[in-house]
């Protein structure tokens, strides 16, 4: 045999499983706690309340699309899948995940700009709100169709079939920067709070509380940043590249960016929640009755 011992055997296909179950399970989580959060806020309905439980329907979406390439070939050697999957498979990551990976995305990050509109009340900074909306929406809508559109005819994606004929256009290159316009527009969004935080008459420990909220709303620009070095240094167009094999790393953080857009665009709204559990909750008077038993002792 002209491969190692074990090769044809070889399966990381469990960690792509891992890494779906447990942003399925964290992110429906978060939602609820959102969603508790508001209702202890008891204010008017926002446009980021109809938002996020779409995000979090396109981000399970992106989860139920590792669980498929993992039935599929991710994981595992090109060579040791059978024709059959890699034709799935080459459809899932072309078509599926990559429409459902932008609508995750852009959701949550809509969200965020939702908020901040209900926050500034300058116009400049509402100005650069609609400005990065207007961005991730029309980044949202340019990407999905050079997806719907990156091969002609639809079969020719399938690059492991030797009977497709067609042709598709640089797909690892746009899967590779589409994450840029993310990148760029965290950044505003991290920087942008920060007039609004200077001019509160606030001591600079409330002030620096304050922006990290903020900050966490913009934390996705890390796992960005990671996913176009991970594409860049692992791509299906890389000389002998395996690509079934690598896509296990792709496939992860293809999922771990918008469910951390998801997460963070929650978190930013949960002070109401953390607030009620730590001072009115029935846990709040658990807390109290322990630290004055033993303040007694």
């Amino acid at each position: 045999s002209k491969f190692p011992p074990g090769y044809l055997e070889e399966d990381k296909s469990y960690q792509v499983v891992a890494v779906a179950i447990s942003f399925i399970v964290i992110n429906t989580l978060a939602t609820g706690f959102r969603a508790w959060a508001r209702r202890i806020q008891n204010g008017k309905l926002m446009a980021s309340d109809y938002l996020m439980p779409i995000s979090l329907v396109f981000n399970i979406g992106i989860c139920i699309c590792l669980l498929l390439g993992a039935k599929w070939g991710v994981g595992r050697h090109v060579v040791a899948v059978p024709m059959e999957d890699l034709i799935h498979f080459t459809y899932l990551v072309y078509y599926g995940m990559a429409a459902i990976y932008i609508m995750a995305v852009t959701f949550s990050k809509l969200a965020i700009i939702d908020l901040y509109l209900h926050l500034f009340i300058d116009t400049p900074s509402r100005y650069i709100s609609y400005m990065m909306g207007f961005i991730i929406i029309g980044s949202a809508i340019s990407n999905f169709v050079t997806v719907m559109a990156q091969c002609r005819p639809f079969a020719s994606a399938v690059l492991y079939n030797p009977k497709a004929d067609g042709y598709c256009h640089n797909i690892h290159a746009h899967f590779t920067w589409a994450s840029l316009p993310n990148i760029v527009t965290d950044f505003v969004m991290m920087i942008l709070p920060i007039p609004l935080v200077l001019k509160l008459h606030q001591p600079w420990q409330v002030k620096l509380g304050i922006w990290m909220t903020f900050l966490v709303g913009s934390v996705g620009i890390i796992t960005a940043i990671i996913r176009l070095i991970q594409f860049y240094t692992y791509g299906w167009d890389k000389e002998n590249a395996d690509p079934t094999w690598v896509s296990n790393i792709i496939f992860t953080w293809t999922c771990v960016e918008p469910g951390v857009y998801h997460l963070a665009a929650c978190s930013v709204t949960l002070r109401p929640l953390i607030a009620w559990i730590v001072f009115e909750s029935p846990v709040s008077s658990i807390l109290s009755r322990s630290r004055l038993l033993s303040g007694k002792s």
